[in-house]
């Protein structure tokens, strides 16, 4: 389980779903892990992007031209600093 907070487990349903949000878990992930249904993953998804706890990653991420699908120009390792899907690369020589 991912933790928040000072390195402590998240106790409620709602941190649980942020911390697995924030390691990249897509909704239908986090419904089987969590025991819940789909929907309400998806609601408590919803929630938590209106409250401004997590954002959407889908602008280059959804299109296929972020770093993880090899993407290298400016605005790819603006878009893409932080996030946990993408490997660590070495600088170029």
């Amino acid at each position: 389980m991912p933790r928040l907070n000072g390195g402590r487990n998240p106790a409620t349903l709602t941190e649980r779903v942020r911390a697995r949000l924030l390691t990249g878990a897509t909704i239908d992930s986090i419904a089987r892990l969590e025991g819940i249904s789909p929907a309400l993953a998806e609601i408590m998804v919803d929630e938590l992007k209106r409250l401004g706890l997590v954002t959407a990653a889908d602008t280059l991420c959804a299109s296929g031209l972020g770093a993880c699908h090899g993407g290298d120009s400016p605005e790819v390792r603006i878009h893409c600093s932080g996030c946990p899907l993408i490997p660590l690369r070495t600088s170029k020589p």
